[in-house]
């Protein structure tokens, strides 16, 4: 490869659990090889992709997909996500060629996408690689939603050609069966290790000896249907973004004030309440923070979420609209256990690996040399590492 390879990583901004999957492995990836250009094609602002991504990014601000349309953090309005689909895929054509036009414009070597389907459509039109990574994929959270009528199986058909189109899907653990997907390549979970600081925080919040400091956590959407209680009989430190309009209370506490990586606050904190989604829990995992979360029924990634967080242990799962007394009797629960293991994250390497071997695949095979397939994956710290 004679000059910097470029890849274009297209985010979906449903929460920031996409986000977070994408962040963690291209740093993994620009550790190793500094030299990659990269672009980020996401609906989330600049300076929150910057939060999240090491070192120089050019930034497209455009959201190729909305996931699914929530009533709350928890809660899916099917309706009107069915309704959004069908509006997209009424112009499908248009909107294939719109984005193509912006991928032909970038000129990447490489579209990763996690999980926008058009970007990977329309990178398949130009002839350009691609490869999909994410612990779901829309045409499979979608499915148990869609009425069975022939629109809307035309509309799966063209998602999950799309997903694989790719030259392959890794999915990082734990993740939701796919069984649409025939491209899967599974890797280990994905994202980042925090740094504890437990003795600043707290003494930043002036807690004392026995007094529990928790977070809550519930990803990028809001609003948050948890209800909080302050003490649950006892002196509890709340990291917790207000709500609007709602005045202060005592040992209740807006995390953003910090301005610390949210790893750091989970590998601090003495527990996280959160809802199923996997960047909060992956990444809890790896602080080795317990976890009380809210129960997901009817979302189709919670029940692998779910098992993640009985295999690690020091996890409790309430019902959706859990009240203070329910949430008081998790948090006793987790926070008398041991701490857990923390979670080894395989997976960032893993995807860098994968993504390094496909940004040199065009070019080796233009000089007519071998490549591995992509389910042999090549080492990054043997030959991809060299010239």
């Amino acid at each position: 490869m004679t000059q910097s390879p470029h890849l274009l990583a297209a985010v979906s901004a449903h929460g920031l659990g996409h986000l977070a999957q994408i962040a963690s492995v291209i740093n993994a990836l620009r550790r190793h090889r500094p030299e990659v250009a990269v672009t980020v094609r996401s609906g989330h602002p600049r300076e929150v992709v910057a939060d999240w991504l090491e070192g120089p990014f050019a930034h497209q601000p455009v959201s190729d997909d909305f996931g699914l349309v929530m009533h709350d953090a928890v809660t899916v309005d099917a309706e009107a996500s069915l309704a959004r689909y069908r509006a997209l895929h009424a112009d499908w054509e248009a909107q294939v060629e719109a984005v193509a036009a912006d991928l032909a414009a970038a000129a990447p070597d490489l579209v990763l996408a996690d999980i926008p389907y058009l970007t990977l459509a329309a990178a398949h039109r130009l002839g350009l690689p691609s490869v999909a990574m994410c612990s779901l994929n829309w045409r499979d959270i979608l499915a148990p939603l869609a009425p069975e009528d022939s629109d809307m199986r035309a509309i799966l058909a063209t998602m999950e050609a799309a997903y694989n189109g790719a030259r392959a899907f890794l999915q990082p653990a734990p993740a939701m069966p796919m069984p649409s997907i025939t491209n899967g390549l599974a890797i280990g979970p994905v994202g980042r290790v925090g740094r504890g600081r437990s003795a600043e925080l707290r003494q930043w919040l002036g807690a004392e000896d026995g007094e529990p400091v928790v977070l809550v956590a519930m990803g990028g959407i809001q609003p948050s249907p948890l209800p909080v209680a302050p003490d649950c009989g006892r002196p509890i430190h709340w990291l917790r973004p207000p709500r609007a309009g709602e005045a202060p209370a005592p040992r209740q506490h807006d995390p953003a004030t910090l301005g610390w990586p949210f790893p750091d606050l989970l590998a601090s904190v003495d527990a996280v309440v959160t809802k199923p989604g996997y960047g909060t829990f992956v990444e809890a995992a790896a602080a080795g923070c317990p976890v009380v979360t809210l129960d997901r029924a009817g979302w189709a990634e919670a029940p692998a979420l779910l098992a993640f967080l009985r295999e690690r242990g020091g996890g409790e799962v309430v019902p959706a609209d859990a009240g203070p007394a329910a949430i008081c009797r998790a948090l006793d629960a987790v926070l008398e256990r041991d701490r857990p293991e923390p979670q080894a994250l395989t997976g960032n390497e893993e995807a860098a690996e994968q993504l390094w071997m496909e940004l040199r695949r065009g070019s080796r095979e233009g000089e007519g040399g071998q490549v591995s397939s992509v389910g042999e994956p090549e080492r990054m710290d043997q030959e991809h590492y060299s010239n």
